[in-house]
């Protein structure tokens, strides 16, 4: 299938110079780094996982959680990820010494090329040259993206291979066939950046049965499929090859152990909000059980609390700072299969939807500014809400005048973006060319990225920053097709 380079007005479509496409770079670059500099740089949680391993591989060539000071680099999958990040804040750190510093502007230099990368393929199909302009503008400045470029975590490289993808997906449809080779290429690197990027392989299918007929698409499907294996296939034989299991580990703690299965069962029976894993999850991971508080609501009886409140008791007097025992995780274990088995429609329904409500809606993520709200100052909020006391909310308010903007400004970036997702259902409808194409892609990955955060623990809202970026990109295009409608049709 071929087709028009051009918006359906016919507008016709420029080829970006050179001073152009560094000028883009630098439009997109500028504003993330004053975030830097202003809010400075974040370092907590997953960082110092990547961290470690990239000290490992900067100073004792070789992937490990170990302590790199010790060179004894017991062999490990890469960290909570396979090891993408860490390799680049160790490549960072051998040009640019161990600076912090340097790799934000490195990954903010990255997420640049591959937002300018993508807009240029959209002027290949007719994007104008303001469209472009205004796209690195709102790339740059994007609410929900620009925070994170202050974060020692994965999100911004995860972010830019995404709008990478995207942009191998546009020019695919300009070339009227699939881009396997450079398609798998990125598929593959952001792979090792993150697990979850794996579901980009849905709007890689969507493009490929969009483009090709089912044979054809299979093919190339599998032409992809064989690229990725190439070099995922050589990490799990060198993992293997060193006593490893043969699967990468999910859920560990800072010091690379595996958090207790049992226990993660039954807080994934009714966790459906980010903020509760800061008493849960979170004192998990650094196993200190006298900190483990679930929220009342957590609770399906006042018998399953009692016994909750025993167990963690137990856990608390003889193995504070150390693993559950198998027994007592059993019990956990015991207590998600029995909930699970009692309440299967709140289960495998409600609480799926409450995590997507609470990570699209919620008003509280600062989605990586300098913003966030303590979490006595969070429960005195939530409170309030929740008596109708506007009095108070409002004396909080005040007391954190910068906090509140930042959050209404990420809250209403999203809630935009969620106008624009159904825009783009109704583009899908009624719509043809490359604009129904690029919104089909757009919602597939933004609507599976939901589903399947929404059916796990990780219910942050930080994890729907790829799909966020897609739908930044869905809007550029929703409102440039409309200006240039208007421009060549007017009243």
């Amino acid at each position: 299938m071929s087709a028009q380079p051009s918006f359906p007005t016919g507008g016709p479509a420029f080829e970006p110079r050179f001073g152009f496409i560094v000028a883009l770079i630098a439009i997109v670059t500028l504003p993330r780094l004053v975030m830097i500099a202003w809010g400075d740089a974040h370092v907590g949680g997953d960082s110092f996982v990547y961290k470690t391993v990239a000290l490992n591989i900067l100073e004792n060539f070789c992937v490990s959680m170990s302590n790199p000071t010790t060179g004894v680099c017991a062999p490990h999958w890469g960290g909570n990820q396979l090891p993408g990040y860490p390799a680049f804040i160790a490549a960072v750190w051998l040009v640019a010494g161990k600076s912090i510093a340097a790799v934000l502007v490195a990954q903010t230099l990255v997420f640049a090329i591959a937002a300018v990368r993508l807009l240029v393929a959209l002027a290949a199909l007719g994007l104008s040259h303001r469209s472009v302009l205004f796209g690195a503008c709102l790339l740059g400045v994007s609410p929900s993206l620009i925070g994170f470029s202050r974060g020692l975590l994965t999100e911004t490289l995860a972010t830019a291979a995404a709008i990478w993808l995207l942009g191998e997906l546009v020019s695919s449809w300009r070339a009227g066939s699939l881009r396997a080779v450079p398609i798998a290429l990125t598929f593959c690197a952001g792979l090792f950046l993150r697990y979850d990027f794996v579901l980009t392989a849905v709007p890689i299918a969507v493009a490929g049965f969009w483009l090709h007929r089912p044979a054809q698409a299979i093919r190339r499907g599998v032409l992809i499929a064989l690229i990725v294996a190439l070099p995922l296939g050589l990490w799990t034989l060198r993992s293997v090859g060193q006593n490893l299991p043969s699967a990468p580990p999910f859920g560990l703690t800072p010091q690379g152990h595996l958090l207790p299965v049992g226990m993660l069962s039954w807080i994934g029976t009714w966790l459906d909000d980010q903020y509760d894993l800061e008493p849960t999850v979170w004192q998990l991971v650094h196993f200190d059980h006298a900190e483990f508080q679930p929220p009342v609501e957590a609770y399906v009886s006042e018998a399953e609390r009692e016994q909750v409140t025993a167990l963690i008791n137990k856990l608390t007097r003889n193995h504070q700072g150390a693993p559950p025992p198998a027994s007592i995780d059993n019990e956990f274990t015991a207590l998600a299969a029995a909930r699970i088995e009692n309440h299967l429609f709140d289960y495998y329904v409600l609480l799926p939807m409450r995590r997507l409500a609470h990570m699209w809606l919620s008003p509280f993520p600062g989605m990586g500014w300098p913003s966030e709200v303590t979490g006595r100052a969070r429960e005195r909020i939530k409170s309030a809400l929740s008596d109708d006391d506007w009095a108070a909310v409002t004396a909080e308010a005040i007391d954190s005048t910068g906090t509140v903007l930042a959050k209404i400004v990420v809250s209403l970036h999203r809630y935009l973006l969620i106008g624009i997702a159904f825009a783009g259902l109704i583009i899908v409808w009624r719509q043809r060319g490359w604009i129904r194409f690029a919104a089909a892609l757009v919602l597939s990955f933004a609507i599976t990225r939901s589903l399947f955060f929404s059916v796990t623990l990780l219910v942050e809202t930080r994890y729907l920053v790829p799909a966020l970026a897609w739908l930044d990109i869905l809007a550029l295009i929703i409102l440039a097709s409309t200006i240039s409608r208007r421009t060549s049709h007017p009243r």
